[in-house]
């Protein structure tokens, strides 16, 4: 027997893992010789599904792209994308990908595209281009735009311009190809930025100076959202330029104008530009913008700032809100505070009008005025007092602030819940790094009144979690004792209360290696606990930071010992996190116990890595039981969606289970019905377990079924089944799953499929001959799909709805047509009422035109969002066509050689 004959090699590799069995035949593949190859390319590509895809892997690993040629349209999904991902890697021949582009489905020229986008194959592209255009429409051979060489690109892009779907894509290969159309289409017309936005920002960030350059010849009158947005580059090549482009007086306001990034207004403040002044006059009357900007100056530099942009008058309340008064320095603020509170109590305003205003005055000031407003009868106004107190002494620098606000806030021991809990949320707020071990006491005090008090609400509890948290996140090292004594306290009374324990995320908090400060901190109370919340919670807080600390890890493997099932799940999940172990702790936690392979993350790592172990677990006879499993419980359903992994035997007896299930009229619905949709996905096993539950008694599970078809190995298969359907109950369930499955129909087979559904008058329903008639528009070459979208259309007796669905379906198909060519006038639409056809107009050519409009579009449509093409006849100051019949180009002509009545073909 030679030693590369398939059936050794294929039993050396049946008990291994996924893994191993994948290297072992890599490596007998690579070692041998080009004709022992070869010959097991040819046994492997003579057998079963699981042998042809192994035979798809050789031919890959051999170098055979003749051979991964003739499979870019195999029916099955795993042999046609090793061939497809070949183009990449390997020479395959480029009558090859013309032909299975030419032909192929939906799915086989979207995997081409994908992968020319990284092939640089320029060449492949430009013989692809023209191919693409005249048959599958403009839309896809602007895709294949940015792939072909800079010549090509130069001349396609104007005739294909208005289909382009990704800008960015072109961009980045052929900026300045792009910039040069958009400098062509600005130079010859009215403004047109709302269509012409998306190339710009698709160029922009490559090539900034040009953009900068167009937008200053070209100035939009509206600054588009995303632009605005992306007005770093333009700031980085000339902060002047870009400023005074943002502050154009010109520019109409636009309330939905956005603000350019943080980083951005940052550059044009350090850069200082003259226009910078007019810029903050343009956004005074946007409180909100003009913080934003006001925030990005040096405070030294923001009053003169503030006096440039007003002309040195004086603001209303209106335009300097808290927000921008909050950025000034604190003597320039308490003047415009107290000029600002004179002007509103002039104007007959109450006092309690302009409290908002009272925290933005010196310390004392607003101290002494907020303090009787905590005493008023109204608890709402108290509540808000301490509130604007809390702020106050937050903007006091003195080291007694804090003490202050504590000692005051002893008052709310006997204030009702409301206020009470105002109060704490408010010095839940207050800056907890500046509390010291000396407030410790207080905050102790305060915590235990509030736990006590009789009215104590969850809204109090959770203002009090929020003060612990943030105290424990502001000194998370413990070196405030006597405050992490105060945080632990408060935390752990309140998980006495409610059972459970949060901190707050840690590692963004954390200087590098302080984790093992919070570790020696909190390792005492970790000690203490028995039940391991603290821990969880740690592990959590911490995040990836957690996997630093080897103690965390061993703490978690001992927690594993507890006999309460819900502490085993949480600590078997956090252990199992981190990558790095395990696969070693998976086997020690099925040591444990055999049903933590039913635990999801165990499942996963079982049916993705360790598929040598399914057979005694997931697979087996009888399935381990333990926490995960009670004896007697029904098993869980296998992962089928992993079964590519899996040996042959392996996703036998997985279809087996997944039958079992599906068949037993004992299971419930969803069981059964989660059963045959997990059973579509077995390699060469979900198309019969489909099938067998088409007929089931229970429509639901016979319904999933249908809807299954689509999801098995082979779509295109299932098309038949699904479009009998079409006049039947299932026709909800089948043509929408048919839109699945002729993604992955050949054109010629999916054009006789969907001819009979698509023009049928009777004997079908509405919603499924337009169905019919979408997905012939959408799968269908240009020309056949018009033929049949028209035959639908005159129909004798069609519906109207399926009418319109046709009609609807011209525009999209006239965006797809290739540019120039000229086309016939669109049928006419019979009157709903009377049934007859409009009447005739003058003899003319009628032509698509390009327009503006979003009518008619939806994501992954043929037409292009922002422009659609339409008929439209040629007004009284049309010049006559000089083109002659087939070559009409470029505008509406008129065209004296074809009317509306020719039998003949349109002019081009």
């Amino acid at each position: 027997m030679h030693p590369l004959d398939a059936a050794p090699l294929l039993a050396a590799m049946d008990p291994l893992p996924h893994r191993e069995r994948t290297a072992l035949f890599v490596r007998a593949v690579r070692g041998a010789a080009p004709a022992d190859a070869d010959r097991l390319i040819g046994e492997l590509a003579a057998g079963d599904r699981y042998s042809r895809r192994l035979a798809a892997l050789a031919a890959e690993l051999a170098g055979r792209a003749d051979l991964l040629g003739r499979w870019l349209t195999d029916p099955d999904a795993e042999v046609r994308g090793r061939a497809i991902r070949a183009v990449r890697t390997l020479p395959v021949p480029d009558e090859a990908v013309l032909a299975a582009y030419a032909h192929g489905s939906s799915v086989v020229r979207h995997g081409l595209r994908r992968r020319l986008a990284h092939a640089r194959r320029e060449e492949l592209a430009a013989r692809l281009l023209p191919l693409a255009r005249d048959r599958w429409g403009a839309a896809e051979a602007a895709a294949l735009l940015p792939f072909c060489p800079p010549a090509t690109v130069a001349a396609e892009l104007p005739g294909l311009a208005v289909a382009v779907g990704s800008w960015s894509r072109l961009a980045k290969r052929h900026p300045d190809l792009v910039l040069d159309h958009l400098e062509r289409e600005l130079d010859g017309g009215p403004d047109r930025w709302t269509e012409l936005t998306r190339p710009l920002l698709a160029a922009l960030p490559l090539r900034p100076a040009r953009a900068l350059d167009l937008l200053e010849r070209h100035r939009p009158t509206r600054l588009d959202p995303a632009l605005a947005a992306a007005f770093g580059p333009l700031v980085r090549v000339d902060a002047e330029r870009a400023t005074a482009l943002l502050a154009d007086p010109g520019r109409e306001p636009d309330s939905r104008e956005r603000l350019p990034s943080r980083t951005a207004l940052l550059r044009i403040a350090r850069a200082d530009p003259p226009s910078l002044p007019a810029l903050g006059r343009r956004w005074l009357d946007r409180p909100d913008r003009f913080a934003a900007l006001l925030r990005t100056l040096p405070p030294r530099r923001r009053p003169a700032f503030l006096d440039a942009a007003t002309g040195g008058l004086p603001l209303p309340a209106d335009r300097l809100t808290e927000p921008v008064l909050r950025l000034l320095p604190r003597e320039r603020r308490w003047s415009e505070t107290r000029r600002l509170r004179a002007a509103e109590l002039a104007r007959g305003l109450p006092e309690h009008a302009v409290q908002y205003l009272t925290p933005l005055l010196p310390p004392d000031e607003a101290w002494d005025a907020l303090l009787p407003a905590t005493r008023r009868p109204d608890p709402g106004e108290r509540a808000t007092a301490w509130h604007r107190l809390s702020a106050v002494a937050a903007a006091d620098p003195r080291p007694e602030a804090p003490a202050r606000l504590l000692a005051e806030l002893r008052r709310t021991r006997n204030e009702q819940d409301p206020v009470r809990q105002g109060a704490l949320r408010a010095l839940a707020a207050f800056p907890a790094r500046r509390f010291a071990d000396a407030h410790a006491e207080a905050l102790t005090d305060l915590a235990a009144e509030a736990l006590a008090a009789r009215d104590c609400s969850p809204g109090t509890r959770h203002a009090l979690s929020l003060l612990a948290v943030g105290v424990l996140a502001a000194h998370p090292a413990g070196e405030r004792p006597d405050l992490l004594a105060f945080s632990l306290a408060v935390l752990e009374e309140l998980t006495s209360r409610t059972g459970g324990l949060t901190l707050p995320p840690l590692a963004g908090r954390l200087r590098r290696g302080q984790e093992r400060q919070v570790l020696d901190a909190l390792r005492p109370a970790l000690d203490r606990e028995e039940r391991h919340l603290l821990l969880f919670a740690l592990v959590r807080a911490l995040g990836p930071r957690a996997e630093l600390l080897p103690e965390l890890d061993d703490r978690l493997h001992r927690a594993l010992g507890t006999e309460r099932d819900r502490e085993f799940t949480e600590a078997l999940c956090l252990w199992l996190a981190p990558r790095r172990g395990r696969a070693a702790k998976i086997l020690t936690a099925l040591r444990l116990d055999p049903s933590a392979a039913f635990f999801d993350p165990v499942r996963h790592h079982l049916a993705t890595t360790r598929t040598d172990l399914l057979d005694s677990t997931l697979l087996a006879e009888r399935p381990p039981t333990g926490r995960f499993l009670r004896p007697g419980e029904r098993r869980p359903l296998p992962p089928a969606r992993h079964a590519g992994r899996w040996a042959p035997r392996q996703v036998a007896r997985a279809a087996e289970l997944l039958d079992a299930v599906a068949s037993d009229p004992g299971r419930t619905r969803d069981d059964r019905t989660l059963a045959v949709r997990e059973a579509a996905h077995l390699p060469g096993h979900g198309t019969r377990l489909a099938h067998r539950h088409l007929a089931d008694p229970d429509v639901l599970v016979a319904e999933s079924a249908l809807a299954a078809l689509p999801w098995t190995d082979d779509p295109a298969a299932a098309l038949p089944l699904l479009l009998e359907h079409v006049g039947d109950d299932r026709a909800r369930v089948a043509l929408y799953a048919a839109g699945r499955a002729a993604r992955h129909a050949d054109p010629a087979r999916l054009a006789a499929l969907l001819a009979e559904p698509a023009t049928r008058t009777s004997g079908a329903k509405v919603t499924a001959r337009k169905e019919a008639v979408r997905l012939a528009a959408r799968f269908l070459p240009v020309d056949e799909a018009a033929g049949l979208v028209a035959a639908a259309f005159h129909a004798p007796g069609q519906h109207p709805d399926v009418r319109a669905a046709a009609a609807a379906r011209c525009a999209e198909l006239l965006d797809a047509a290739p540019p120039g060519r000229c086309s016939p006038r669109p049928p006419p639409i019979r009157s709903r009422r009377s049934g007859r056809p409009s009447p005739p107009r003058r003899r003319t050519c009628w032509r698509p035109v390009t327009v503006r409009t979003t009518r008619g579009w939806w994501p992954g449509s043929r037409s292009a969002p922002a422009r659609r093409r339409t008929w439209r006849r040629p007004g009284p100051r049309s010049p006559p066509c000089r083109s002659g019949p087939g070559t009409c180009r470029a505008r509406p002509r008129c065209c004296p050689g074809w009317s509306p009545t020719s039998t003949g073909a349109a002019p081009g």
